[in-house]
C-alpha cells in the first residue's frame, strides 16, 4: 500500500455485517493489519450457522457475502452489568444469570514488558485465581507509541498487543484495556471528530471480538472540554463494538458524573471514601 492509502487504509474495509442463527446482527469495523491485508475480526456467540455481508469502498469487495457454522460452546460469554450493582456473562445457565466476580489486578507495564517477564505476569496472575488484567497500552518516555500519525497505526506495536490480548484470554482473564492516559494526550492524537470516530472504530475493529473491557483515559477530571472529547469518543467506541463491552472512564474521584452522557456503562471510583460510592448509588 502506497504511503499515501496507508494513511487512510483504515477506512478501506468499511464493516463486516454477521447474522447470527437466532437472527441477531452484529456489525465490525474492518481494519488495516499491514500491506494490503484488510482484516474484519469477529468472533460467534451463538452456535450455529452464520451469514456474512461484507460492505466497502473497493468494489471489488462490497456486496461479498456467505456463511459458515460454528460449533457450540461451553464458554460463559462476555460479561455485561447486570441489576445495576452486579456482573453477569451473556449466556445463561437454566435460564438464569451466570454471576462474574469482578477480581482485578493492574499491570502498568503490560504492552511493553519482554515476551518472558509479561508471561511470567499473567501465569502468575491467573493462579492466583484473578479474572482480571488492567492494561494500560500507551507507553511513556522511550517506548514506542502507538500511532505514526493520526491514521497510522504502528502495526508492529498492535500486532504484539493483539497475540498479548489472546493470552490473556486463554489463561482466563479478561483485559481491562486503558486506552490513553489523559484527554489532552486523546486531543493531541487526534485533534478532529473524523480522526476521533476513526480511531474508535480502529480499536474496536481490533479488539472488540477479544474479550476486553474499554477505560478510554486513565483519569478525566482538571483538563478543558474533557467531558465532550470523552462523550464523542465513548459514543464512537459504542458505536463500533456490537458485543457491548464495559465502557467508562478512569477519574481521580469517580467517573459517576459521566454516566448522564450516555456512552458509560460502569463507574469507576480512584478514592478510597467508600461514602463517595454508597451516595452515588443511592442516586
Amino acid at each position: 500500500v502506497a504511503d499515501r492509502e496507508a494513511r487512510h487504509a483504515i477506512e478501506l474495509a468499511r464493516r463486516g455485517i454477521f447474522r447470527s442463527p437466532r437472527q441477531h446482527s452484529y456489525v465490525l469495523p474492518g481494519f488495516w493489519d499491514g500491506g494490503d491485508r484488510i482484516v474484519v475480526r469477529f468472533s460467534p456467540v451463538e452456535g450455529g450457522q452464520w451469514d456474512y455481508l461484507v460492505t466497502s469502498n473497493i468494489a471489488a469487495w462490497d456486496g461479498q457475502k456467505g456463511n459458515f457454522n460454528a460449533a457450540a460452546s461451553d464458554s460463559k460469554g462476555f460479561i455485561h452489568p447486570a441489576a445495576l450493582h452486579h456482573w453477569a456473562y451473556s449466556e445463561k445457565a437454566n435460564g438464569l444469570d451466570q454471576g462474574h466476580l469482578w477480581m482485578g489486578v493492574s499491570e502498568p507495564r503490560f504492552a511493553f514488558l519482554d515476551d518472558a517477564a509479561f508471561h511470567a505476569v499473567v501465569d502468575a496472575r491467573a493462579a492466583q485465581k484473578f479474572n482480571h488484567l488492567r492494561s494500560p497500552i500507551f507507553g511513556q518516555g522511550s517506548d514506542p507509541a502507538l500511532f505514526q500519525g493520526p491514521d497510522v497505526p504502528n502495526l508492529a506495536f498492535f500486532q504484539r498487543l493483539d497475540q498479548r490480548v489472546r493470552y490473556l484470554n486463554q489463561r482466563g482473564l479478561i483485559a481491562d484495556l486503558v486506552l490513553v492516559r489523559r484527554p489532552s494526550e486523546l486531543q493531541r492524537l487526534v485533534p478532529s471528530q473524523d480522526q476521533l470516530r476513526r480511531l474508535a472504530r480502529y480499536i474496536a475493529g481490533r479488539y472488540a471480538a477479544m474479550d476486553v473491557t474499554w477505560q478510554l483515559v486513565e483519569e478525566f477530571e482538571g483538563e478543558v472540554d474533557a467531558r465532550a472529547l470523552l462523550k464523542d469518543f465513548g459514543a464512537a467506541l459504542k458505536q463500533a463494538d456490537p458485543y457491548l463491552h464495559p465502557r467508562t472512564a478512569g477519574a481521580r474521584i469517580t467517573s459517576a458524573p459521566l454516566l448522564d452522557d450516555g456512552w458509560m456503562n460502569f463507574a469507576a471510583y480512584g478514592s478510597p471514601d467508600d461514602s463517595v460510592a454508597a451516595v452515588e448509588h443511592q442516586l
